[in-house]
């Protein structure tokens, strides 16, 4: 959700495709250091947008590095950074070939090296944008370490920032882990001075989605940011940056009563076909983890997500939308049944078994004796273990052929993905067989099969 938030507020201000924005005034201080001046005819071609393949656009550079032609000496930082940007749009014309990938990523290397040079006269939107181009990337440390530099004397020096710019470098920086305690305490230092009409709703979601996410406790910063996000205009607020700034509260353990509150009346005025499954999961369960029953809020959402195609809500978020209702003892016959239509759509190979028992929990709580749905989830999780080679009784529960077995978890699933599927911990294993219990849907497959599991977690230990 965050990537989609930044890639609204990235596309409000894109850095000039041309190639042409190499002023000192927009690109910060210091420029009479930098060589920027003296490259009369930048290698970065002026009607950069018109590349619109990157079999047209990277000859252009590997022709100079062919030819031992070191790029510094032909391209401009604001330009390479233009470049930079340019190419990751066209990053998806690499999927499937790794050699157009290879071709792409040395590319970005070497503009890399030229962009990192000029960081130091950089203005803050464009450090946002160089980390940004290439945040989806391994590699490029150096890069990042220069603009967490950049960011700290921009702090220090009490200088006044775009809160778009502040938000993308912010961001940027979590993603590589970079966002230290003395750095966010200097962003906080920082983001307190500035005007609270200066903010936009995404740039105070991200920011504080930052500060939750490293598990950086700034009270004093929530409180500023509540004080500011209830002075926006509400017709600004969207469904994403409700849900990312609600989130953010409740992970930082903020319980603002005026500030949930007052939310309740921004997201019940938010059209319903605006929220995304995870939209709708954040949401309540920030209100569930809270202990704020708003009423408004739970219906609102009940609609806004039956609304959503069963086909596009994945496993993890009907698993989270169910807790957060059933954490309040919300009942809602038609939203629970519209998530098990949903559940019973996903494949084995997009459930994890922290998600299974969620979900699972979640209508043990409210006594919603599903019979069809327990069933799917016992093939799921047959299915899964399969899938892992586990055993009952010295015999798989499911046969699952070779090539099903390695597809399976290989190509729809990312590694983290994977390792969440194939780890039964005994919290999930308990949760997962309580709630069979519960509703007293007797499986014994099911149950021998979470008995194998224990054994083997604690043979393992």
């Amino acid at each position: 959700m965050t990537r989609d938030l930044m890639d609204h507020v990235d596309g409000r201000r894109r850095v000039d495709s041309s190639g042409s924005g190499n002023s000192p005034e927009s690109w910060g201080e210091g420029t009479n250091s930098s060589n920027w001046a003296d490259i009369k005819h930048s290698l970065v071609p002026k009607n950069l947008a018109a590349f619109q393949t990157l079999d047209n656009l990277l000859p252009i550079f590997e022709e100079a590095l062919n030819n031992g032609t070191l790029l510094e000496d032909v391209v401009a930082a604001p330009d390479a950074v233009a470049a930079m940007n340019h190419l990751k749009r066209l990053t998806l014309q690499t999927r499937g070939q790794a050699g157009l990938s290879a071709r792409l990523e040395r590319v970005l290397q070497e503009l890399a090296r030229v962009a990192e040079a000029g960081i130091p006269y950089m203005s803050a939107k464009n450090v946002a944008l160089v980390l940004n181009s290439v945040s989806h990337r391994q590699g490029f440390d150096s890069l990042y370490q220069a603009g967490a530099n950049r960011m700290r004397m921009l702090c220090s020096t009490n200088h006044k920032l775009h809160t778009q710019s502040l938000a993308m470098m912010v961001n940027a920086l979590v993603k590589r882990r970079m966002f230290g305690e003395s750095l966010a305490h200097d962003v906080s230092q920082l983001a307190k001075t500035i005007e609270p009409e200066s903010y936009s709703p995404q740039s105070v979601a991200i920011i504080l989605n930052a500060f939750s996410k490293v598990g950086a406790h700034d009270s004093g910063l929530f409180r500023f940011m509540s004080s500011v996000a209830m002075q926006l205009e509400r017709s600004l607020w969207d469904a994403q940056a409700c849900a990312l700034l609600l989130n953010s509260f409740a992970r930082s353990g903020e319980r603002d009563v005026a500030l949930f509150s007052y939310f309740e009346g921004v997201i019940v005025e938010q059209d319903i076909r605006e929220f995304s499954a995870q939209n709708v999961a954040n949401i309540v369960n920030a209100y569930a983890k809270c202990g704020f029953n708003q009423t408004g809020v739970f219906r609102h959402m009940s609609v806004a997500a039956r609304a959503i195609p069963p086909s596009h809500c994945d496993a993890q978020a009907v698993a989270n939308i169910l807790n957060g209702f059933s954490r309040m003892d919300v009942w809602d016959a038609e939203l629970f049944a519209h998530m098990s239509q949903a559940t019973m759509m996903t494949p084995t190979t997009a459930f994890s078994a922290q998600g299974i028992a969620n979900t699972v929990n979640a209508h043990a709580r409210m006594n919603n004796r599903d019979l069809e749905l327990f069933r799917y989830i016992s093939q799921v999780i047959q299915e899964a273990c399969a899938l892992q080679g586990l055993t009952v009784g010295g015999k798989k529960s499911v046969e699952v052929p070779r090539a099903q077995r390695q597809d399976s978890f290989g190509s729809s699933r990312s590694g983290r993905e994977r390792r969440e599927m194939l780890s039964f911990d005994p919290q999930a294993v308990a949760n997962i067989v309580n709630a069979f219990a519960r509703l007293d849907i007797r499986d014994e497959d099911l149950f021998a099969l979470m008995e194998e599991i224990i054994f083997k977690i604690a043979a393992n230990r």
